[in-house]
């Protein structure tokens, strides 16, 4: 006997008729909390990286609020580099580059 996968047939008639919406109802309510829960911090982030610079005296730069490397971009790409070589499937070295 075939196995039925419309498991809706078996359903009372208005609960069958439910669509898409109804059926992720939850995980669309719960993306978008925490989407705006994320905007909500960053927004936050934002007032008080502008305040502490206001109470220091300094104008407020986006170039200050993102994150910046100590070591500059140079050293950050060859580090990204030295990662994917290490993960790359063809090398079967164990990741040790020869001098």
């Amino acid at each position: 006997m075939a196995h039925d996968t419309d498991w809706r047939r078996h359903l009372p008639a208005r609960t069958a008729r439910r669509g898409w919406l109804h059926d992720h109802a939850l995980t669309i309510v719960l993306v978008t909390l925490f989407l705006v829960s994320w905007v909500g911090q960053f927004i936050a982030q934002v007032l008080e990286v502008r305040d502490t610079a206001e109470e220091h005296g300094q104008a407020f730069s986006w170039s200050d609020f993102w994150p910046q490397s100590p070591d500059g971009d140079d050293e950050t790409k060859a580090m990204l580099q030295e990662l994917l070589d290490r993960t790359e499937p063809g090398k079967q070295d164990g990741g040790v580059r020869p001098a």
